[in-house]
């Protein structure tokens, strides 16, 4: 399985838009969080996903997209896929 990272902007949103977001990214496997080769779990800054999935970086974004777009904002995403490194606070 390939590492994602997916960022998702909500244009002109209100906190409500975001939680039914992050509802729907969850729905569709999204985590908040990322885990370290210790297992440690590290919170992810807002709006901003990890997913483990055998795909595309094209196909993750297609379901970040469809998540975004029931939110019924305009938005702006991008998804990488791979190694990454980090400073995040521990969950």
């Amino acid at each position: 399985m390939a590492s994602f990272i997916t960022r998702v902007e909500l244009q002109n949103a209100s906190a409500e838009d975001y939680e039914r977001l992050h509802s729907e990214m969850e729905s569709r496997g999204f985590k908040r969080t990322i885990s370290g080769k210790n297992g440690t779990s590290y919170k992810l800054p807002t709006a901003t996903y990890s997913l483990s999935f055998i795909g595309t970086a094209s196909q993750v974004s297609d379901q970040a997209r469809n998540a975004a777009n029931a939110t019924g904002r305009k938005n702006w995403i991008i998804t990488t896929e791979g190694p990454s490194s980090w400073y995040l606070p521990e969950v």
